[in-house]
């Protein structure tokens, strides 16, 4: 066997014991997911609740927007309009909890294959930056331990498949350059998944990088955009088919668009970075008081310093590379969230591009002393 098979084989034999590794800690965890029931009152508890626009033949119910977000699911998959019913969202997470339910009776296969598929992606791209399989088995390794993707693991929320389809937009982009059509379904995907401005955010960051690197290539790069809009579009199928083809998707998403700018608002610009350094936030509601959150732990702000030394200095050796543009994306996305409401699983996003780097620089370290003490 020569050298690239033995490194195939044990990047291979690196994600088994990942994805082992992964799932054998969600069973530790969270065994309530395994064992999960899907209970049939919770569509009618979600009539009830707060998420309806409208007075209700009873007492109005407060749900969580994991419950919100099965429960619309299961709608979706039994014929409901997914613009009718929790609309602020995108519904291509919530079909997939709502198809799910039909088959297991349980949402939470969704969310571990999106954790596995995560995985697996997080651990090739690693390797394609960095050329080395070292760091991507330590990447995996601390983001399996970190709460916040256990917590989206066992939740119906959005944020694991929203971070799982960015990921393979960024590999698209940057490993298939070419394949313009994978990058148009990849993004199509990642828009349809939560929200559609935060895809908007990064490709214009992406679209800087190419216009930096002399990379662009403007017709590629529009027609890619062409076909995730078709993409997104299809995630809307069930609306055109029950307004007979009268949906007006431009005008859903502008609605969209005003339902944030009303309802995520926090109480000052920069409440998410507070929230990510320091572990606070201000409540929206009542008295306003400062909280603390379960979700933080320390490495949340030590990673985004060695971010910001990696930043800097690629920055002053002038190498805009890859690796420079992940380094300043959590900064570039926290500036994003800007006056939007402060909520721990909004870093989801991030913290794969934090730790990647955290990785690295450790891997380097631990390499430069092995050496000194051979040399000693």
């Amino acid at each position: 066997m020569d050298y690239n098979k033995k490194m195939k084989l044990k990047d291979y034999l690196f994600v088994l014991l990942i994805v082992s590794f992964y799932i054998t800690y969600l069973f530790l965890l969270k065994p309530q997911i395994f064992s999960y029931k899907f209970d049939n009152t919770l569509i009618d508890r979600y009539f009830l609740s707060q998420d309806i626009p409208h007075e209700v033949s009873g007492k109005r119910l407060f749900l969580s927007d994991a419950e919100v977000d099965l429960a619309t699911g299961y709608l979706y998959v039994t014929g409901k309009d997914p613009a009718l019913y929790n609309f602020e969202h995108m519904p291509l997470i919530k079909y997939l909890y709502g198809f799910s339910v039909l088959v297991f009776n349980n949402p939470y296969p969704v969310t571990m294959i999106l954790g596995i598929l995560f995985l697996v992606l997080y651990f090739y791209f690693v390797k394609r930056c960095y050329h080395n399989s070292y760091v991507p088995l330590l990447a995996c390794l601390l983001f399996i331990t970190e709460p916040l993707f256990i917590d989206a693991s066992s939740q119906t929320l959005f944020d694991l498949g929203q971070t799982t389809s960015l990921l393979l937009y960024l590999i698209s982009i940057f490993y298939f350059k070419d394949n313009f059509v994978f990058q148009g379904i990849a993004l199509g995907l990642f828009a349809a998944a939560k929200f559609w401005i935060t895809p908007i955010f990064f490709v214009t960051l992406i679209f800087l990088y190419k216009m930096y690197k002399k990379e662009l290539d403007a017709k590629k790069f529009f027609t890619h955009l062409v076909i995730s809009f078709l993409v997104f579009a299809l995630s809307y199928t069930q609306s055109f088919i029950l307004t007979n083809g009268r949906f007006n998707l431009i005008w859903h998403i502008l609605r969209i668009f005003k339902y944030r700018l009303q309802h995520n608002v926090s109480t000052f610009f920069g409440a998410s970075i507070i929230l990510f350094v320091t572990g606070y936030l201000q409540t929206w509601w009542g008295s306003k008081n400062f909280i603390r959150i379960d979700m933080w732990n320390i490495l949340w702000p030590l990673s985004l310093i060695i971010s910001l030394y990696v930043c800097i200095r690629n920055f002053l050796l002038r190498r805009i590379n890859e690796e420079f543009l992940i380094a300043i994306m959590p900064f570039a996305y926290l500036l994003y969230l800007g006056v939007q409401a402060p909520f721990p699983r909004y870093f989801l996003i991030i913290l794969p591009f934090l730790y990647m780097i955290v990785a690295n620089q450790t891997y380097l370290f631990l390499r430069k002393q092995l050496r000194i003490g051979k040399i000693r």
